[in-house]
């Protein structure tokens, strides 16, 4: 940091677990003679602290930062929980007057928030919440975050996430990204409902929302008691205004009839990303999904369906079920009866890449790139790879010992 005194360049990026010079927007690195008050955005990646004295060193660093960069806009620093937060950082930050956007992807006490809530540029937050035995209490004062944009909240805790997101009171946000895990679904309902429930939710028109759900094991629920998105959106139905939406789901249920009420509350909708993961549980535990028991998906038929009807619709990626020759002629008799969709420039959606399939949608969607869906493209990379490792084993080359076994 205290390199970063003398220079005309406007980002700096350091990487704490190399140790280099560090690097500068053009990809270059610089002596330390050329840094300096210009720097308009510092990116300290992997930051490691003393246990214990975590804020404190923090607290240290934005000083630093602060003083030889007066004109900051972008700051982002990484690095391990914090294990025993205090509010000495708190007093700092508020001197960033100019910052537009800040990422702290370590876990922010909440106490911190009280100092960015009131930074009159902050457009852009991302941040990781506290996990705390006792929950959070998110008090912000009415004029809190006043020009903030977008906002990324993760959290190991869906309580504190759901106490911070019923104490948020900015109404001018017009993107949101949540991360939720958790192994209860009144947690994972708990914050939708609250995020539904922001004075920005009528506004809002862009949502990025991760939903893990783990924790269960075969036997202890059936396929009727899987989280389904038919539950997770019904408090989302009433944000009205979404143009770009991203449900990443980890064992969630998606049927045909989601589809339906994405297109009646959504019909601004431009981009749509749907996926819904096997959740893949640890070594020696079991996934709720196998392959007698699979994660239902919608249709290919009420993908297309749905794709065709959404006028505005320039990007889809859904998870659909494997298309039958009986679903395929559905297909075929729906693209002679419906007119083209030309706004789609990109359907990621397939199972398959069948020439016949493939040769239909694209009369509907005459623009559009067909691809396969984000699962199937996992699954051709994890098969690629792991061809490759038996390949390099064949050969009897030495592993690392840090390389795990396929």
């Amino acid at each position: 940091l205290q390199y970063a005194k003398r220079t005309n360049n406007k980002r700096y990026s350091y990487d704490t677990q190399k140790q280099d010079n560090g690097t500068w927007e053009d990809g270059q690195s610089r002596p330390s003679s050329e840094r300096g008050p210009q720097l308009a955005a510092f990116y300290l990646e992997g930051v490691a602290c003393i246990r214990g004295r975590e804020d404190a060193e923090i607290s240290s660093a934005l000083e630093i930062i602060r003083v030889v960069c007066p004109t900051l806009q972008h700051l982002r620093i990484t690095g391990p929980p914090v294990h025993h937060p205090d509010s000495s950082a708190d007093h700092v930050l508020r001197h960033f007057a100019d910052i537009r956007s800040i990422k702290l992807h370590y876990a922010v006490p909440g106490s911190m928030f009280s100092a960015l809530a009131l930074l009159p540029r902050l457009e852009v937050l991302d941040v990781e919440l506290q996990s705390l035995i006792r929950p959070m209490e998110y008090l912000f004062p009415r004029n809190a975050f006043s020009a903030l944009q977008e906002l990324t909240v993760r959290g190991k805790s869906p309580m504190d996430l759901e106490r911070f997101l019923q104490g948020f009171t900015s109404n001018r946000i017009s993107s949101i990204k949540l991360w939720i895990r958790s192994c209860y679904e009144r947690s994972i309902m708990g914050c939708v409902e609250a995020l539904s429930l922001l004075p920005c939710a009528k506004t809002l028109t862009k949502l990025n929302l991760e939903v893990y759900i783990f924790g269960r094991y075969d036997g202890d629920q059936s396929q009727d008691d899987m989280l389904s998105l038919n539950v997770l959106l019904q408090p989302l139905l009433s944000i009205h205004r979404l143009e770009e939406v991203i449900l990443d789901l980890g064992e969630v249920e998606v049927i045909d009839t989601d589809l339906c009420s994405i297109a009646a509350a959504w019909p601004l909708l431009r981009s749509l990303k749907l996926y819904s993961w096997p959740f893949e549980l640890n070594h020696d535990q079991r996934k709720i999904s196998s392959p007698s028991n699979p994660l239902r998906r919608p249709s290919l038929l009420h993908v297309v369906d749905f794709a065709s009807k959404m006028s505005s619709l320039e990007s889809l990626g859904v998870e659909a079920a494997a298309v039958s020759l009986n679903e395929l002629t559905k297909i075929e008799e729906l693209v002679t009866n419906v007119a083209p969709q030309t706004n789609l420039v990109e359907f990621n959606c397939l199972i398959s890449e069948e020439d016949r399939l493939k040769a239909t949608l694209s009369r509907l969607f005459p623009k559009a790139a067909l691809g396969l869906s984000a699962e199937q493209r996992e699954a051709i990379r994890r098969a690629r790879a792991a061809q490759d490792f038996n390949s390099i084993k064949a050969q009897r080359f030495p592993l690392p010992n840090n390389v795990p076994r396929v």
